[in-house]
């Protein structure tokens, strides 16, 4: 009796979900100017966009995203990732965002690039930027994010997911000096969850990864991870990575290379910093009253004793932040190092606040090395760019750089270095998408590894899969709040049960998984709807995912 009440109650759920709008569509639009803009406005919630490689989609206008879509290139056909760029209008204007997202959105194998066709002097000033909705879901893979002014991907929405695996973020800063060009920026609502992975930034005008609000409350991130990820050359004088509120973080197995490229001039700005150290109360963290917490004031943030670091995370003292952050190497090349100490008002910056260290899990003396690496083919060194750095921003004359197009680097550093084999499992430090047969390896081993380092998520957590619809593979996500039997298992709409995707015991944390469409005897299963269905101990979470040919 109680085994066919739990199948009744099961295929009336598999009912109730497949009563919701299943009919989702694949849209092709041509490169016409303007016909990707378009296409994705009108598309509706689920819908497909497929770009063709080799191809370059211009927009007069920024594009509004609505609906929960995925947008991916079509993997039938070959060349360079499709190109989604702007071109000037026929008045000579231009807009300043390139996308703006209101519901959650999958991109896959996407060339964001920010330069303007038809004008020399100007870029877009932000990639793709997610405003108001709560719980969006973010998913970024294999994308490209080049040449963008100001915040290259900017979080402004209330318990947003953010993951973002195997990209590369390039070029990025504003021309009329190092004062902007960050590549993630999260403004006053924390993501509930910061997941950064296999990712590659290269020369980027401010910060890699900045947490601060223009003004008002500032939300925490709930948890955060940077693994297996190589920044090389933050043209700033800020911190490389600036956390405002933080309650988890893992940050491991990275390669740091150049944070902070002018050094810092905490000690030249004497209208900015009269030597009183302005560090709000724990109690007063959250005021409104500006004067009790002067950490929101613009700027006021660098003048403490300790100066400018490249990990800043502030008000930890009094928010319990959990950092664990151990394999990695961070280090500034020596002929940096000697130009900073050319100028006697710059210093080399310190690598993180003592707020910082101390929050760290373990023995922050293991959190990196400070091996000097050999890259195949990396960015310049930018050495000669000290000279031109003339004071604070709005001192400062024009910041050039060499453009480095994504596809124009290797970031390999080989066999010989201690850091090839430094990482967790014996692999490479850094974005492993440089060392393709390791990163095969690193996958295979990732999947049957329980990392007890892993960020310890607070509840249980089904997300949907992505991208949806799929073909052939999609990802699932998912969290356990504790060390419990777990199993993942794919139903298809009458309830029977066609792959077991997980089955075995699991400690607390954040897991991925992937299918491939098949059943359990490695046979293809035909398209259409399935569900998915997580179990940890007690608790259960059901969603549904839509195959499709």
């Amino acid at each position: 009796m109680l085994r066919t009440f739990r199948v009744t109650v099961f295929s009336f759920l598999v009912i109730l979900l497949c009563l919701t709008n299943i009919y989702a569509d694949e849209i092709r639009p041509s490169d016409e100017i303007g016909a990707i803009r378009t296409a994705i406005m009108d598309a509706k919630d689920g819908d497909v966009i497929i770009l063709e490689r080799g191809k370059v989609y211009y927009t007069q206008a920024t594009i509004d995203i609505n609906t929960s879509i995925t947008i991916k290139a079509d993997e039938n056909t070959t060349g360079r990732k499709p190109i989604i760029a702007f071109l000037v209008k026929e008045d000579g204007s231009i807009d300043e965002e390139m996308i703006f997202v209101r519901a959650s959105l999958s991109c896959s194998n996407i060339h964001f690039h920010g330069g303007i066709s038809g004008s020399i002097e100007e870029n877009i000033n932000r990639a793709v930027v997610f405003v108001d909705t709560p719980n969006m879901r973010a998913v970024f893979d294999k994308c490209w994010f080049e040449d963008f002014d100001a915040r290259t991907v900017q979080l402004e929405a209330p318990d947003i997911r953010f993951f973002a695996t195997n990209c590369i973020w390039c070029d990025d800063h504003k021309a009329g000096g190092p004062s902007e060009g960050r590549s993630l920026d999260l403004r006053q609502y924390g993501p509930d969850t910061l997941s950064i992975k296999n990712c590659s930034f290269l020369n980027i005008g401010d910060r890699w990864v900045r947490h601060l609000p223009s003004s008002g409350r500032l939300d925490p991130i709930n948890y955060a991870v940077i693994d297996h990820c190589t920044f090389i050359n933050g043209v700033n004088y800020r911190p490389g990575f600036d956390f405002g509120h933080l309650e988890n973080l893992q940050y491991t197995n990275n390669i740091v290379n150049n944070p902070g490229i002018l050094g810092t001039d905490f000690m030249r700005r004497p209208g900015k910093n009269d030597g009183a150290l302005l560090l709000a109360d724990p109690e007063n963290y959250y005021s409104s009253d500006k004067s009790l917490a002067p950490h929101r004031l613009r700027e006021v943030f660098y003048d403490r004793t300790e100066g400018i670091v490249v990990f800043a995370c502030h008000g930890v003292d009094s928010m319990g932040t959990k950092i664990t952050m151990h394999h990695n190497n961070c280090y500034m090349d020596q002929a940096i190092i000697d130009k900073i100490a050319e100028n006697d008002t710059l210093s080399v910056q310190k690598w993180w606040c003592s707020q910082f260290r101390n929050s760290i899990q373990g023995d922050s003396t293991d959190a990196f090395t400070l091996e000097q690496l050999n890259f195949v083919n990396a960015p310049d060194l930018l050495v000669d760019i000290v000279d031109d750095y003339f004071g604070y921003w709005d001192q400062n004359q024009y910041l050039y750089m060499d453009r480095t197009a994504p596809d124009s680097v290797d970031l390999s550093y080989g066999s010989t270095a201690a850091a090839y084999t430094a990482a967790q499992g014996g692999f490479p430090l850094g974005d492993l998408n440089w060392y393709p047969d390791k990163k095969a390896e690193w996958e295979g081993w990732i999947t049957g590894v329980n990392n007890d380092q892993a960020v310890q998520p607070v509840q249980f957590d089904l997300s949907q899969n992505f991208p949806n619809p799929f073909n052939p593979v999609t990802t699932i996500d998912y969290n356990i709040s504790k060390t419990t039997h777990v199993s993942l298992d794919v139903y298809n709409t009458i309830g029977q049960k066609v792959r077991s995707l997980v089955n075995a015991t699991q400690i607390g944390g954040s897991y991925q998984m992937t299918w491939n469409g098949q059943d359990d005897t490695g046979a293809q299963l035909p398209s259409g709807i399935y569900f998915y269905r997580l179990q940890a101990g007690n608790e259960t979470m059901m969603k549904k995912m839509t195959m499709v040919k």
